[in-house]
């Protein structure tokens, strides 16, 4: 796992003051409606330059997390994804989604999304996702804890697309990924070779870091390859 730590870059001061204000309003923590610190404030508070704090600004207007008013203040505009997830949730159950048609889903979409990912990943990502990393390779033992890890991994790779939608409809499976829900589908889940899939998301993550948008597919493709249902599931998914 040595390998998998890599140099911290230093990232340009309006892409972090984006980040970390993006985050505020992804987790709920800034609301819709609030209204944002103006930016004398903002300067004051991150130490930072006005050029800097506008730029960040207008960096979180293009992409609709806040509004800016004329000659006043900024405002969030972007709700919290966590109504939406438990819309999607909602949906899946109603339409009795099949955990097997929930695999199927991932394994196509992820090949797709992946760059997304490499295109547009922060470092703050690759230390999420290698830190579910050395937590999944403590559960190499037990394909269900093993699982539900592998399962949050992918979802950090697809939280790091930063494209909010995909994130929505990925955290909207999480309840069909319990340790209750593999559990009931344990007969079905078939790893080849867990060291082996171990090192193909170790793998991936330095695809990512390298920016290789055709190597992540692959590996992400692979990975599933690996990680698979050996039979159709009777029955439909339950919320665990």
């Amino acid at each position: 796992m040595d390998t998998m730590f890599t140099p911290v870059k230093t990232k340009r001061a309006y892409d972090a003051v984006y980040e970390q204000i993006e985050d505020m309003i992804l987790t709920g923590e800034l609301k819709p409606g609030d209204k944002l610190p103006s930016e004398r404030d903002l300067m004051t508070i991150y130490k930072r330059s006005h050029p800097t704090i506008r730029e960040a600004l207008r960096m979180l207007e293009a992409s609709s997390y806040i509004r800016v008013i004329p000659g006043g203040c900024a405002i969030v505009s972007y709700s919290n994804t966590e109504s939406m997830e438990d819309s999607v949730t909602e949906l899946l159950q109603f339409r009795q989604v099949s955990f097997e048609a929930i695999y199927n889903f991932i394994k196509l979409s992820e090949v797709e999304f992946i760059p997304h990912t490499v295109q547009n990943f922060t470092w703050e990502d690759l230390i999420a996702l290698e830190t579910i990393l050395n937590e999944m390779s403590k559960c190499k033992t037990c394909i269900v804890d093993y699982s539900e890890k592998l399962f949050e991994y992918h979802l950090g790779l697809m939280k790091a697309t930063h494209n909010p939608l995909i994130y929505v409809f990925w955290s909207g499976m999480k309840p069909f990924w319990t340790i209750d829900s593999l559990e009931k589908h344990k007969t079905a889940i078939s790893i080849k070779d867990i060291t082996a899939l171990q090192t193909i998301h170790e793998t991936l993550v330095n695809a990512i870091r390298d920016k290789n948008e055709i190597m992540a597919a692959n590996l992400v493709k692979e990975s599933w390859e690996n990680w698979q249902l050996i039979s159709e599931i009777s029955g439909k998914v339950e919320n665990a």
